[in-house]
Parts: structure tokens; C-alpha cells; sequence
């Protein structure tokens, strides 16, 4: 039986596979920056929004609301200041992730 050839559509998607690995294996390794952003942020819920994100992106932000125990208004004002700090980002399914220099 005939093995089927690899396409250039398989190559690229291995090549962001193993782009996204990488840059997980090293944001896991090497929480520097995710503390360096830390300290930028003033109050508690905004640190405790962004370390679980950090840690368990993407999300959303019912999963977040009941998850984290917190209020539909601190959870708005907490996201609204990361995002306004550019230390998270939104995307079209409405999932929110870290934002993060790629630098591999």
C-alpha cells in the first residue's frame, strides 16, 4: 500500500505546531515576564485574572467568571485594564489569551 505524500499544507501546519510548543514549553520554564507584569498591576483581582489566564489560556470570560469565583463587574474591570496594559488579548471566538514578545 502506497504511502500518501506529505503536501505543503501538512509541512506549515507542522511548523506552527511545533512554533506553539515551543513558545509553551518556554513560557511554562520561564514565568520571568509573566512576574515582571505582575508588578505592574495594581490590584488583586487584576493579578489574580492574569496568572490564571496565563496559566490556563485561553478562556473565556464565563469560564474565567466561574472558575475564579468572582463578579461579572470586577472580572469586566479587571480585563478591561489588562487589555488597556496590553498584557491580554481578545480573539474573534471571544477567547482571551496572554500576550506574550515571541522571542525563541
Amino acid at each position: 500500500m502506497r504511502q500518501p505524500q506529505p503536501n505543503s499544507d501538512d509541512h506549515e501546519l507542522v511548523e506552527e505546531l511545533v512554533k506553539a510548543l515551543m513558545w509553551e514549553v518556554k513560557r511554562r520554564l520561564q514565568p520571568r515576564r509573566a512576574l515582571q507584569n505582575l508588578k505592574r498591576l495594581k490590584t488583586p483581582s487584576e493579578k489574580l485574572i492574569y496568572l490564571y489566564l496565563y496559566y490556563n489560556q485561553p478562556q473565556t470570560f464565563t469560564g474565567m467568571r466561574k472558575t475564579l469565583d468572582v463578579s461579572k463587574k470586577t472580572l469586566a474591570k479587571a480585563l478591561k485594564k489588562l487589555l488597556e496594559e496590553s498584557l491580554i488579548t481578545i480573539d474573534k471566538e471571544y477567547l482571551y489569551w496572554t500576550v506574550e514578545a515571541e522571542t525563541l
